[in-house]
């Protein structure tokens, strides 16, 4: 990639990680809805994990990226 070894590059990266924390979240849901108590307490640790990982990404946008402009 063209970007590699850049900031921009690193958060391109990061884009593909919310895929792989949603992918767990799916079936600790099903987990979850079926009556599984240990499924609701990893749907709910994949989604604070996503919800931190977003807040990081979004923070280093505002803080690193955009102001490079």
């Amino acid at each position: 990639m063209e970007f590699d070894g850049c900031p921009l590059g690193f958060m391109l990266a990061e884009h593909a990680l919310p895929a792989n924390i949603l992918g767990r979240c799916s079936p600790r849901r099903r987990r979850m809805q079926s009556g599984d108590s240990s499924g609701q307490a990893r749907a709910i640790e994949s989604s604070r994990s996503y919800v931190a990982l977003l807040r990081r990404h979004i923070r280093k946008e505002d803080n690193i990226l955009f102001p490079m402009d």
